[in-house]
């Protein structure tokens, strides 16, 4: 292992010595000739060469710290701190930033030069001949905007090894273990915010550039951004179906329609774009593109994005079906899939077929009047029958293409500059909100008391699961069920039963295991709910019959048992259900050979007898379970806990979520969330949500009633997708950004971006007895 680590070392000391060498060559070798001799020093290229020597000297700098690390590196063996020292500051940030911003342009500035002075061209044909590497200008200035992310690689390679040495022999101990793991994250949280700005600056100066092209003056004095444009069809119904040619344009706030106009003017420029995806992998893309398209545009009109509505649809305008007649001959022609690869579930083919054959269908119902006899069996109502079956598929193939393809409504309701962003920051929506619906079926107001995830497969179908939402709504006197399809930007609720006449606290599913259905013993996955009275009930995905009914009506449980006490809390892991009761003990439930669970068999760990179980969540190999104001750590595999964690302060411990190597968790009756490390159990941050909401208080229109201030807590809490969402008593969401990467700190930045979402209307209020209703969000990624 320390041999790894020092190749791992090594490579970062030569990687290191290659880039410093790159810059001073784009230095020595490029900056006079450009700037002076071919009149380039009032563009961006001068600012990009800046720049370059700004970034040698900071490389200059780390490269003798590195060096100081390497000769001590037997008796101290630490080098995340370098890291984080170097490249974690303000400056670094701003200058690498300008240069990312200005790469794109500054190589088109090149590039364009060069095409109208052959000189320049010659120059740095042979200025790439001479070098050993033979490496171009592009290759050269393209190494800064890569080297964050190699860094990031580097360090996921030291930190491996470093991991594996330490699980081997001294886990968690190493103490440069937790400098890694902060290196790691400052670096991925410098490569984001490079992305981000470059990103911004790209949509900025493309919007700007559309706007001079079309004369087009916006509205406000608002900076807009350039998201997407595509070349669509319009059609419109006057007695005929005609279609024309559309360039629409969508921007951050607004959808522009052009119509087109034919040229031959084409502009290319470099793209780089840098991808940090889950599971530490990093890609790097960096090619030549066309910016504008070989046609121009005139302007039609322009509406806000407020003003409009999207209309979800996975079919394409490429899947179509003509039917042509030719001197009474029908053909009939049918688009073909190109990249059958990509097709993995066959959803498209499928589809095309479908739409072929009801375009077939339909030309038969109408040709059907034009017979002169009538024929057994033969029947427009058959025919009908048939294109209704069809069409029923082809929704079921819709959906299941928008559960891959589906694009999110801009419902813009962040409040985005009250979190302290510091200005020269990226400011992106988080998420975008799509819709509230009621599942208050019974309208017996009730309350969303609890929900989880479920996948289900659509009927007709055995080859892809789809995702939904099992909602628990909830009174004193009964519970119902809903099952919500979320796998569009409109989730649509699909079924709804009575699940029981008393109050459900608790939800989870569990994976299906069994090879034969018997008590206890099931092969598709359940649900498992407790109820006020110590039950759990057990139910499948599916009603005895497979059918789908939106009913107040009651559907049975597949197994209802006692649970030793009132459960709090269900969670399963590592095929194991752990149950956490009101009365301190934790129940675990396993499964015996043949996969039926052993209900009249427990095993029954007691954490205490005074206070009971909030929270349990599975960490590795580990369930932490909170009781109080204690987290009792109990392995995974075992029936006793073996350590224990108590949290400062007295609150007793009410939600906690995972992310990266922290835990984040909130207390009951507090406005506060806390991070404590996962390994050295260390508390590394404390945020005070009612703060922010205060501060977007005092800057709003919109007025909290004093009770309603003063009691602000913390209701909620989930890690998701880069962010952490914090829901609030005073129907307030506050989201924090988290890392991506699987072992990063998710320290929240002072001055980094935060975000705060509303739902309530002026003189917010919570009412006890609203009507239960489910509010859903699309990220933007």
């Amino acid at each position: 292992s320390q041999d790894k680590k020092r190749r791992v070392i090594g490579c970062i000391i030569d990687s290191e010595r290659s880039y410093i060498s790159s810059l001073e060559r784009i230095i020595q070798e490029y900056k006079t000739t450009l700037l002076y001799t071919y009149n380039l020093a009032k563009t961006c290229v001068k600012t990009i060469i800046t720049k370059a020597e700004a970034i040698l000297d900071f490389h200059r700098m780390f490269q003798i710290e590195l060096a100081d690390a390497v000769s001590t590196w037997d008796v101290k063996e630490t080098i995340g701190g370098i890291f984080t020292a170097s490249f974690s500051r303000s400056m670094v940030v701003d200058v690498y930033s300008t240069y990312v911003n200005n790469f794109a342009m500054a190589m088109e500035e090149i590039k364009s030069s060069q095409n109208i002075n052959a000189g320049l061209k010659e120059f740095l044909s042979s200025t790439a001949q001479k070098s050993t590497d033979r490496l171009t200008v592009f290759a050269l200035m393209v190494k800064p905007v890569q080297r964050f992310p190699q860094f990031i690689m580097f360090m996921q390679a030291i930190w491996f090894y470093l991991s594996q040495d330490l699980l081997k022999y001294t886990p968690h101990n190493h103490h440069d273990r937790s400098a890694l793991q902060r290196a790691l994250t400052d670096l991925e949280n410098v490569a984001h915010k490079l992305n981000e700005r470059k990103r911004e600056s790209e949509q900025i100066f493309n919007a700007k550039q559309l706007q001079k092209t079309l004369n087009y003056k916006v509205p406000t004095e608002k900076v807009q951004r350039l998201i997407r444009q595509e070349h669509l069809e319009q059609m419109t119904v006057s007695g005929q179906v005609r279609t024309k040619g559309r360039q629409v344009i969508l921007m951050d706030d607004s959808l522009i329609c052009c119509s087109i106009l034919q040229s031959n003017s084409v502009l290319y420029m470099y793209v780089v774009e840098i991808f940090i995806l889950q599971y530490n992998v990093i890609i790097i893309f960096y090619r030549e593109v066309n910016i504008r398209q070989k046609e121009q545009y005139k302007f039609k009109w322009t509406i806000p994005l407020l003003d409009m509505e999207l209309k979800d649809s996975a079919i394409t305008p490429d899947m179509q079906t003509a039917v042509k007649n030719n001197h009474n001959v029908f053909s009939i022609h049918s688009t073909v899939l190109e990249n059958k690869e990509e097709d993995l579930y066959h959803l498209n083919s499928d589809l095309q077929d479908y739409m072929h054959d009801i375009a077939v269908l339909n030309q038969i119902s109408g040709l059907m009047s034009t017979l002169k006899n009538m024929y057994e069996g033969l029947t427009v109502e058959l025919v009908d029958e048939t294109i209704g079956d069809l069409q029923k598929k082809i929704q079921v193939k819709d959906q299941q293409l928008q559960l891959v393809n589906s694009y999110p409504q801009n419902n813009p309701s962040w409040d985005m500059s009250s979190m302290g962003a510091i200005e020269s920051d990226i400011i992106h929506q988080p998420a975008m909100y799509m819709k509230s619906m009621s599942v208050d079926m019974p309208r017996h107001y009730t309350q969303v008391k609890c929900a989880v995830p479920v996948f289900l497969t659509p009927s007709g179908s055995h080859d892809i699961s789809i995702q939904h939402l099992w909602v628990v709504t909830t009174s004193d006197v009964r519970a119902q069920v809903s099952l919500v399809s979320i796998q569009t930007t409109k989730p649509v609720l699909i079924e709804s039963f009575q699940a029981a006449d008393t109050e459900i606290i608790a939800v989870e599913t569990v994976p299906g295991f069994a090879t034969i259905e018997q008590n206890n013993a099931f092969l598709e996955d359940t649900v498992w709910m407790s109820t006020c009275d110590s039950r759990i009930l057990v139910y499948s995905l599916f009603d005895e019959d497979g059918i789908r009914r939106k009913t107040t009506g009651a559907r049975k449980p597949r197994s209802n048992f006692y649970c030793h006490g009132v459960a709090l809390v269900i969670r399963y892991a590592d095929d194991r259900v752990f149950v956490g009761l009101d009365n301190g003990n934790l129940v675990i439930y396993d499964r015996n050979e043949d996969g039926a669970w052993m209900i009249d068999s427990p095993n029954i760990v007691q954490m205490t007898s005074d206070v009971s179980v909030s929270c349990i969540l599975a960490i590795e190999d580990e369930i932490w379970v909170a009781c109080g104001d204690t987290f009792y750590i109990v392995p995974v595999d075992e029936c006793l806990y073996q350590s224990q964690l108590k949290c400062d302060g007295g609150a007793p411990i009410a939600e906690m979520v995972r992310s990266g190597c922290g835990l984040w968790v909130s207390f009951k009756d507090q406005s506060y969330v806390r991070l404590y490390h996962i390994e050295t159990k260390e508390n590394l941050q404390e945020i005070n949500v009612k703060s922010a909401i205060d501060s977007v208080m005092r800057e709003s229109q919109y007025k909290l009633s004093e009770k309603s201030s003063q009691s602000c807590v913390v209701t909620s809490l989930m890690a998701s997708r880069g962010l952490l969402w914090v829901g609030t008593s005073v129907g307030f969401i506050c989201t924090l950004p988290l890392p991506w990467l699987r072992d990063g700190v998710p320290l929240v930045t002072s001055g980094g971006d935060g975000y705060i979402d509303w739902r309530k209307e002026k003189n917010i209020d919570l009412q006890k007895n609203s009507e239960a209703s489910l509010m859903t969000w699309m990220y933007k990624y």
